[in-house]
């Protein structure tokens, strides 16, 4: 199986749409038996677009970076294993767990974090290649 090159770059408001529904959809494929189902199936892409003011991966006051602009941070439900592996192995490093409450649902989520975006995506095509 061939790894396909990604490009960073910053997204523009072209792009909320397609950004809401990788989310919609990311979070009904991974979450499933960690958030209550019926909260799965009632998003919608129209609600989770920067617009609309409740979702976004790129946006949330009440979180902010420790670092600029050259920095990432990235918050996970503490239950998703995987996803945590993932951005282990990439180099992120775990800043916080907390406890979350949105939506009705108390939650536990950890934010993992990369001072310097040009390391994270060298350790991403890293990866990549020794996928290929």
């Amino acid at each position: 199986m061939g790894v396909t090159a990604a490009t960073i770059r910053r997204a523009t408001p072209a792009d909320a749409r397609a950004i809401a529904q990788v989310r919609v959809d990311a979070w009904r494929v991974t979450y499933r038996g960690m958030i209550p189902d019926a909260y799965l199936d009632a998003m919608t892409v129209d609600d989770s677009a920067p617009e609309s003011g409740r979702g976004s991966s790129a946006r949330s006051p009440r979180r902010s970076a420790p670092w600029g602009a050259t920095g990432l941070l990235t918050w996970v439900i503490a239950q998703n294993h995987g996803a945590r592996t993932f951005y282990e192995r990439l180099g992120g490093k775990l800043l916080v767990e907390q406890p979350f409450e949105g939506d009705g649902m108390n939650l536990v989520e950890a934010g993992y974090g990369w001072r310097d975006l040009g390391a994270l995506a060298m350790a991403g095509a890293s990866a990549a290649t020794m996928q290929q």
